[in-house]
């Protein structure tokens, strides 16, 4: 909204004769949007739309002097002559007594009403209206001084292509675009990492990579002869391509040698260990090298591929450099008993190492049946023995764990177990009702009524819910028709207790999950 307001400074003013050359009318103190113009400057907008133009006008006359009535005006010129008020016109008296008078008046200015020619301007004129003179003289027009409005040219460069992969020679070609193409002339420049191919003044610039960094493109503009500020445009590289790879087995007894497969060409290798105790390679650059264990133990065998541009990228194989290292075996204090049959003594390998699979020999009586499971109590890994409840005893226990370098073991002479109700675990001597197949399973386990011919009344209610060793609910069935299947795909390795709930009378099953 186009909006002004002015300040009236008069004083008392004796008549006498009029004449153009006696009275100024002067556009001062320019602003942009609260930012003083310099006198002689041109008021330019920029990239804004739009922007709010603040100036004072001021008509200057001889104390002495008698104008009469007058109107001012104030308004915007085109290149074309095309005049636009911008303030509204005032009229008002000019007698003896004063030296003139003061207004400051602001409007909104538009883009779009300017061009880069040059010719549109801001102008004041001042009217008499009728002539304070006797006889009459002819009435006077006085023209302010003209600010000069251009529209303000932008600057972008692009280019034939996003980035530059490392060694590459393709031209590339750089465009400068700009909303005023006939008032500006451009001079490149460039930097190390280009060489030129034709010239560098015009709109575009065509260079060709190097191998080095790619310093960025400039162009300076000159808009009918003004410099104006450096433009620039950095040309990014490609990414290095990530396809090499260590090949190579990951356990090494002595020495082995591991080769970097699908370097491309002008990349080089360079390796490192993660543990310079573990082993020594016998070269830390080229497409191979050989490792030789010494102290032994877990290495990362670490290769870092870099082109010519200085891009790089890592591949790591995890190498464990001799026999697997020593452990012990220590008992937990998480031991249970289902309610059916079943004793659950869990044990911990000290300086476990996960890459190692660890194998439990135990020697009982002949008859007394061992099972193996693995289950994770408090974050730590588990080795979960299964006894019958009702054995009480001693036992030998004898953990190897081996690789392709030999074989570590661990022994625990005569560990003694207690049944279930020396304990003091609770015992269960009801008789199974339902029968769970197949056990062990590792999809669907089908639940069944044992004897077809004891059937329950038909308002029975019989569920069933799976938990693991930890009391953790993993599903649950209702069984219909005395049968049901109930499904363990997806569950971890290890034991599970299935218990069947009829008319709050429960029974429990083992259930292995393979």
């Amino acid at each position: 909204m186009k909006y002004f307001y002015k300040i009236l400074c008069l004083t008392l003013l004796l008549a006498g004769n009029l004449s153009l050359s006696q009275v100024s009318v002067v556009i001062s103190e320019v602003k942009l949007n609260g930012q003083s113009i310099p006198n002689g400057s041109p008021v330019q907008l920029g990239t804004s739309t739009s922007g709010i133009l603040r100036f004072k006008l001021a008509i200057i006359k001889p104390n002495d002097l008698t104008m009469g009535s007058v109107r001012y005006s104030i308004g915007t010129y085109t290149s074309n002559g095309v005049y636009t008020f911008q303030v509204p016109q005032e009229e008002f008296y000019l007698g003896p007594g004063n030296t003139g008078t003061t207004g400051t008046y602001e409007f909104e200015l538009f883009n779009t009403d300017l061009d880069f020619a040059g010719g549109c301007y801001l102008s004041a004129s001042v009217q008499q209206l009728e002539s304070p003179n006797s006889p009459p003289t002819p009435l006077l027009n006085w023209k302010s001084n003209q600010v000069s409005l251009k529209k303000s040219p932008t600057y972008t460069i692009t280019s034939n292509t996003n980035s530059v992969q490392c060694d590459s020679t393709t031209p590339v070609t750089f465009t400068v675009n700009s909303n005023a193409p006939g008032y500006s002339t451009y001079q490149w420049s460039y930097g190390s990492g280009w060489t030129v191919s034709g010239g560098t003044t015009g709109t575009s610039l065509t260079l060709i990579p190097g191998s080095s960094i790619l310093n960025p493109i400039g162009v300076t503009p000159t808009f009918s002869g003004v410099v104006q500020p450096l433009k620039t445009y950095t040309m990014p590289r490609s990414q290095i391509d990530p396809t090499g790879y260590i090949s190579g087995s990951a356990t090494v007894c002595t020495t082995r040698i591991f080769t970097f497969e699908g370097l491309l060409a002008n990349q080089t290798v360079a390796w490192s260990l993660s543990n310079a105790t573990a082993g020594t390679l016998s070269s830390t650059t080229g497409t191979s090298t050989t490792f030789t264990t010494t102290g032994g133990g877990a290495v990362d065998l670490i290769a870092t591929a870099t082109n010519g541009c200085g891009q790089s990228y890592v591949r790591t194989l995890g190498l464990f450099a001799g026999s697997p290292p020593a452990f012990s075996l220590v008992r937990a204090s998480n031991e249970i008993c289902d309610d059916i049959k079943y004793h659950y003594v869990p044990y911990e390998i000290t300086n476990r190492n996960p890459a190692f699979t660890y194998t439990y020999n135990v020697a009982t009586y002949p008859w007394v049946n061992v099972t193996q499971s693995i289950q994770t109590y408090n974050g730590v890994i588990q080795d979960v023995l299964v006894f019958p409840k009702t054995y009480s005893g001693t036992m030998d226990i004898y953990v190897t764990t081996s690789n392709s370098c030999g074989s570590t073991a661990f022994f625990v002479e005569e560990e003694p177990i207690s049944n279930c109700s020396g304990l003091g675990f609770r015992s269960s001597n009801s008789v199974e009702q339902f029968t769970v197949f197949p056990n062990p399973a590792n999809d669907i386990v089908t639940i069944e009524l044992k004897d077809s011919k004891n059937q329950f009344e038909k308002d029975t209610t019989i569920s069933g819910e799976l938990f693991d060793l930890q009391g953790q609910s993993k599903s649950k069935v209702k069984i219909t028709d005395n049968k049901a299947t109930l499904s363990v795909k997806g569950l971890n390795k290890g034991i599970y207790i299935l218990k069947i709930n009829i008319n709050d009378q429960v029974e429990s099953h083992q259930i292995a999950v393979e």
